[in-house]
């Protein structure tokens, strides 16, 4: 476990959680490119896009020292191991220090096509004026493009109700996404993604439901609006889930 010193103002206006008197713990989730040899080390990361965790740089330059450690599994090309691009997600929780310092926590990381553009779904005027809510878990195919292929609801997900679904679904198909790459080829493939319609009571500010979601043959849980690729090419040997850098 490493601790390192930052200024918790910076930490406080890079994600507005960090509290004056009692520092809070803050969630964030950073995206990568990576790029694998055939026996699976790193060789390439590139950061996905600009994220509120960037005003602190020494937390991405901490991370990105510990990933290069990891261990990976390439994908294969005709049954040998090869060259692999692909997208690293993780989870992380920022834990304060009364010191100033700044614990990093890795909760999850998962590998797989990374969503390229999303189209965020709309919560129908009449589902709204009805109270309905709802989660809509959704599985999608793209091509070795990134273009969707094919949405349908997830395959022991809770029921939704119609109107929601195809809400979903409707928004869902405009999407693309980044698929991996193995031996110079795209890849082809389906993802996992939840989809919450909840309503916020404006007297008591209290959001209804709950939207991750636990997969029925997995212990591991969706949260709202992650991709989960299914049968990635390239997948983490390394158990970080639960590590302190």
């Amino acid at each position: 476990m490493r601790k390192f010193s930052l200024a918790l103002l910076v930490l406080t206006s890079a994600t507005g959680v960090a509290g004056a008197d009692e520092p809070k713990p803050v969630k964030a989730e950073l995206s990568w490119r990576i790029t694998l040899d055939e026996q699976g080390h790193v060789t390439q990361i590139d950061a996905a896009g600009k994220q509120p965790v960037d005003k602190v740089p020494q937390i991405r330059a901490r991370l990105e020292k510990e990933i290069r450690g990891w261990q990976f599994t390439s994908g294969k090309l005709d049954g040998r191991p090869a060259t692999t691009e692909t997208g690293l997600h993780a989870w992380i929780t920022l834990e304060p220090q009364h010191d100033d310092t700044v614990i990093i926590h890795v909760d999850k990381a998962t590998t797989g096509a990374s969503i390229a553009h999303i189209v965020p779904p709309r919560y129908p005027p009449y589902a709204v004026a009805d109270h309905i809510t709802g989660l809509v878990v959704l599985r999608i195919g793209y091509d070795a493009s990134g273009k969707v292929t094919s949405v349908e609801p997830e395959p022991g997900a809770p029921k939704a109700s119609n109107v929601l679904v195809q809400s979903a679904v409707r928004a869902a198909q405009s999407w693309t996404f980044q698929p991996e790459r193995v031996g110079g080829y795209t890849r082809n493939g389906f993802a996992i993604t939840p989809l919450c319609y909840r309503l916020t009571n404006l007297t008591t500010l209290r959001t209804q439901g709950k939207c991750d979601w636990k997969r029925p043959d997995s212990a591991e849980s969706v949260a709202e609006g992650e991709a989960l690729a299914l049968d990635p090419a390239a997948r983490l040997l390394s158990d970080v889930a639960g590590r302190a850098l």
